[in-house]
């Protein structure tokens, strides 16, 4: 609402219409040219600057001019120009289209959110709706402010602005009116997002609460009601299992400590100086059977089984006789603390593997001792000497395995004669084969059976000087006898010795050697000519045979 009062209508009029009069005749920029001719008369010129003419008689148009290029007037019109400028490129049917679709995308979200948040608001689908006619308001502005602008003193009339700021301060406060109402739902939204999980945990979610349906859909609901009571029973029994384990753990807390200390007595029968320490009882993994573990110890230095440092290592301290004895020692230990041991049977397998002599004895006491509480026993080994202990002492009944795995009862004939010296066992088997030649027997084992004759019965009578050294008639040392040395080396000593037969001297010596050679074949043979017992009938063997049995009692 601007005016200028210093500037004649008429006057501007004037110019504006000479203005149009030129630009019909094609001056460009005519304005401009009327300028620069009239600021050339401000300089003091009386002439005209276009046509050299003096301006007396145009005095009307050189104030009209003065007018219209008024520095005011100029102004004015700049303003006029600036404002039509801006709503020019303004594009208000632009925005209003943005602004819309704002509210239409809100108005989606709006739908699409409702039912997920709580926060109380005025918001409704109404909301985000507008009616205007601010556009049209607009485009008649600027049809008034173009008229204004190609005249600055022509009257525009107002009532068309005062309604434009009034649709657009309602426009605006519409606009923060839903902002305002937006703001605490947008709040929850993103608080909302915040907490959300991402669409891999949702469909699992999602898939876990479909199989969670199911739980009260048949089959599956029957099935759960009966792993409900299933499961209340398993609880049942563990509780019940529970109970139990600690009762057997005491059990065997107790059992142990007696294991442990039957044990050491074991150990200190077998005079030994091992000791069983720090037994305790325990549960290994899911098992549910007791377990054991100790502290085995040697003269009360602790013996370890793995590389320790500063400790006995028990490859080094534990000797095979060692180890057996401490095998036998935990078994005979578990058989004390065994339930109904007469109504079981119990197996020592080769018991006597390693052991020194005075714990074999004590072993065969033992043996024999527990036999008499178990059902039944059995004893299994390779050792003769502890097989006729254990048959001297109890006489149990005996069995033998054969080379072909059959079992033969032996009676007590059988024990006997096993249990008899080889050395008689070998006469007997001479003057058997004497009696009664068998022509199965082996003529070799019958040779074998002369020099072991021979060799024990020169042992048993001429020990005293089968220890001694002598120097036989070449001037050769001969003697003491080894345990390596056989028949020949023994005559060879006593030829040389002044031990006394019962038949003369030299014809002893001479009967020895020729026995001597007789048995020797089975034990060096004789790749030079055809074997002994080819040659050999059995009238031969038996002469030898004979004289053999004749040196052994009448004439050594």
């Amino acid at each position: 609402d601007t005016k200028i009062e210093s500037i004649d209508k008429k006057y501007i009029e004037k110019v504006q219409s000479h203005l149009h009069l030129l630009e019909a005749r094609s001056v460009n920029n005519a304005e401009e040219w009327l300028r620069d001719g009239f600021f050339s008369l401000s300089n003091g010129d009386d002439k005209c600057p276009f046509c050299n003419q003096y301006l007396n008689n145009v005095e009307t148009l050189i104030t009209s001019y003065r007018q219209f290029f008024n520095e005011e007037y100029k102004k004015f019109k700049e303003t006029c120009s600036t404002a039509l400028e801006k709503t020019q490129k303004y594009n208000l049917q632009i925005e209003l289209e943005r602004t819309q679709n704002i509210l239409s995308k809100n108005k989606e979200l709006f739908e699409f959110w409702s039912p997920l948040v709580h926060t109380e608001a005025a918001a409704t689908a109404d909301t985000f709706e507008v009616a205007t006619n601010i556009n049209d308001l607009y485009i008649k502005v600027q049809e008034e402010l173009q008229q204004k602008s190609s005249n600055p003193l022509n009257d525009v009339k107002l009532d068309n602005f005062i309604l434009l700021d009034k649709e657009l301060n309602a426009f605006n406060s519409f606009i923060e009116e839903v902002n305002t109402l937006l703001e605490p739902i947008n709040n929850e939204i993103n608080a909302l997002k915040g907490s959300n999980k991402n669409i891999e945990n949702l469909e699992k979610e999602l898939k876990k609460l479909q199989e969670e349906r199911k739980r009260f859909e048949e089959p599956i609901l029957t099935y759960c009601n009966e792993y409900i009571v299933k499961d209340d029973k398993i609880k049942g029994l563990n509780t019940t299992n529970k109970q139990m384990q600690k009762q057997l753990n005491d059990y065997s807390t107790e059992t142990f400590q007696k294991y442990g200390t039957r044990i050491n007595e074991y150990l200190k029968e077998f005079s030994t100086h091992f000791e069983i320490k720090d037994i305790k009882s325990s549960i290994i993994g899911r098992s549910k059977d007791p377990s054991v573990s100790y502290i085995l110890t040697l003269n009360d230095a602790e013996i370890s089984f793995e590389n320790a440092n500063g400790k006995l290592q028990a490859s080094k301290a534990l000797s095979d006789g060692d180890r057996s004895t401490l095998a036998l020692a935990f078994f005979l230990a578990k058989l004390d603390i065994e339930d109904n041991l007469e109504n079981k049977i119990v197996i020592f397998d080769d018991p006597l593997s390693s052991l020194d002599s005075n714990r074999r004895n004590k072993t065969v006491n033992i043996l024999l001792e527990k036999s008499q509480k178990a059902k039944q026993t059995f004893i299994l080994s390779h050792n003769d000497s502890f097989v006729f202990r254990i048959y001297e002492k109890s006489s149990p009944k005996m069995l033998t395995v054969t080379y072909d795995g059959k079992l033969d009862d032996l009676d007590q004939n059988d024990m006997e004669d096993l249990m008899e010296h080889r050395y008689f066992t070998q006469i007997k088997k001479i003057e058997s084969f004497c009696e009664n030649p068998n022509l199965k027997e082996s003529i070799k084992e019958l040779q074998g059976s002369v020099r072991i004759v021979l060799e024990d019965s020169i042992k048993f009578r001429y020990r005293k000087y089968l220890k001694n050294q002598y120097v036989d008639g070449d001037g050769n040392t001969v003697g003491p006898i080894s345990n390596k040395d056989g028949l020949g080396k023994m005559i060879n000593i006593l030829e040389s010795s002044d031990c006394i037969f019962k038949n003369e001297r030299r014809s002893v010596i001479a009967e020895l050697r020729e026995l001597n050679d007789f048995s020797m074949a089975p034990h060096h043979g004789n790749i030079e000519s055809a074997h002994r017992e080819e040659r050999l009938t059995v009238n031969e063997l038996i002469t030898f045979l004979g004289q053999t049995i004749n040196v052994i009692y009448n004439k050594l």
